[in-house]
């Protein structure tokens, strides 16, 4: 058996749609995926064999494999998907999916019909080159392409019973589960990802248990990982020393996650930051590098630089697109041009985070960044640390309005939807209403080329970033504490969670 603790679980939801914060932990356990990833950030194969756009880039034709099972035995069958793809972006999604990019995916889907024992096309309102990826294991917030059972689900009542005692088609089975306590799983040994079904690679677990449990301090999840509790576990650097004593060490995730800065509902004209000289003021003043180096103790973990998620290895990145040297000249010469000189009139406002496991220290960069705002532009600021479902729900809802959302985020290879949600007017999570700016980011979307794909990402991230409603002072190699029984694990880049976990072995 191996014991994880995390920070986090999000809103603890195993169904796709409904669940949001940081869920692809258990999500990649308990599901399959159409579309399958390795550690090179590339698309392969999962339960599709294939997907193929038509000439006018509006149409997907998914062909399903055979051989998949779903964890109660049955067969995974083309009615599963047809099923999957209607409640996850069919018309009843727009009007009761929770989460922002199911109901934006819901909108631009005209339809999605069976066309032979193993296709299903889906016609789209455009074209949409991130569609794949969005489908995809490598997706690292949202499980878009995820398949649920039809007639395991209609069998036990829909949503309430199948979240009660789920059952999906990924290497691990749930088989019991105590809310914002314990996950336990068991090795689903009839998972499809093996050889014998044509793969590349065995994906089943080399051990037979997963303990999973909700601990959300960091102390006592290092602790646990040097008395031989725990196996592994989220931790920051500043636990290495503590780790190594007890014969563990850290193993590092490469462009894991990162931070964000989002000033609330700046498209309203009465709030201070609809003037863009304030946004640029308030990235002006912040020293990214002391934060790098005081709270993470240099590069190692954080990085300074990329923006939202254009980091150095993702689809569109560029220099120009890191946030804004530190000018605590430059920010005071910017809000006193806004009317606020050394911060007088300037209404008091809070900063909204949370204490996660994606990007440690959360809070306390929040505290930085907000002392930072007090010294170099006279600002009154307090942080606010609540429970990171809650923020969400309270960003979600235009409640942040006036104050700053700060918040960390998943790393991905291709944030063709994030630009999208930030743009889209439609969104009630948008973060700007610029026409322009959603014209931009569609342009991109729409390019189908390869070989053109990361320039036309980084013209419309560069739009954006002109603008700068939102910025990221660093993004994180996120370490992961691990205890002298884990004798390999070698989890993929550009996603904070334990992925990878076939590459587990034990001493």
């Amino acid at each position: 058996m191996v014991t994880m603790m995390v920070a986090d679980w999000g809103t603890q939801s195993f169904e796709p749609r409904d669940a949001s914060g940081q869920i692809m932990t258990q999500h990649r356990m308990l599901h399959g995926w159409l579309i399958a990833g390795n550690e090179k950030t590339e698309m392969i194969p999962g339960i599709a064999e294939s997907w193929e756009l038509s000439d006018d880039g509006l149409q997907w034709t998914w062909t399903i494999r055979d051989g998949v099972k779903f964890h109660n035995g049955d067969d995974l069958t083309i009615d599963d998907i047809q099923f999957t793809l209607d409640r996850h972006h069919g018309p009843e999604a727009a009007d009761n999916a929770i989460h922002s990019i199911f109901i934006q995916q819901s909108k631009r889907t005209v339809s999605q019909e069976i066309t032979g024992p193993n296709t299903i096309v889906v016609t789209q309102t455009e074209p949409n080159a991130t569609y794949p990826f969005l489908m995809s294991q490598l997706h690292s917030s949202d499980s878009h392409g995820a398949v649920l059972p039809k007639n395991y689900w209609e069998s036990v009542g829909g949503k309430e019973g199948w979240e009660n005692a789920p059952v999906a088609a990924g290497p691990f089975m749930l088989v019991d589960y105590k809310p914002s306590e314990q996950m336990l799983w068991e090795r689903f040994d009839d998972y499809y990802f093996t050889p014998d079904n044509g793969f590349h690679e065995d994906r089943r677990m080399k051990f037979k248990t997963m303990d999973a449990r909700l601990v959300t301090e960091e102390s006592t999840r290092v602790s646990a990982i040097r008395a031989g509790q725990a196996d592994m576990a989220e931790a920051s650097l500043n636990a290495r020393s503590q780790v190594e004593a007890g014969g563990g060490r850290l193993v590092f995730i490469p462009e894991a996650s990162y931070s964000q800065v989002r000033p609330m509902g700046c498209w309203k004209e009465e709030l201070p930051c609809s003037d863009k000289r304030v946004r640029y003021a308030l990235d002006y003043a912040v020293d990214k590098e002391l934060i790098r180096d005081r709270l993470y103790g240099g590069t190692d973990v954080a990085q300074v630089g990329g923006f939202e998620a254009a980091t150095p290895n993702a689809l569109g990145y560029s220099p120009e697109l890191d946030s804004l040297p530190f000018d605590p000249e430059q920010a005071r010469q910017l809000l006193a041009d806004a009317g606020y000189p050394g911060g007088e009139g300037f209404p008091a406002f809070k900063i909204h985070t949370w204490n996660g496991g994606d990007v440690p220290l959360q809070p306390e960069q929040a505290e930085l960044i907000a002392e930072m705002w007090k010294d170099n532009l006279g600002l009154e600021v307090t942080v606010v640390v609540g429970d990171p479902t809650a923020v969400r729900q309270q960003a979600r809802d235009r409640q942040l309005d006036g104050d700053v959302y700060f918040r960390s985020n998943e790393a991905r290879f291709d944030g063709g939807s994030l630009m999208r949600s930030a743009t889209d007017p439609e969104n009630p999570n948008r973060l700007m209403e610029e026409p322009e700016l959603f014209a931009i980011v569609n342009e991109a979307l729409a390019e189908l080329d390869p070989a053109r794909r990361h320039d036309a990402y980084n013209r419309a991230y560069r739009a954006i970033w002109e603008e700068h409603y939102y910025w990221s002072p660093i993004y994180v190699n996120l370490p992961w504490a691990v205890s002298d029984r884990i004798a390999t694990w070698e989890p993929w880049p550009l996603g904070p969670y334990a992925s990878a976990l076939w590459t587990v072995t034990l001493k």
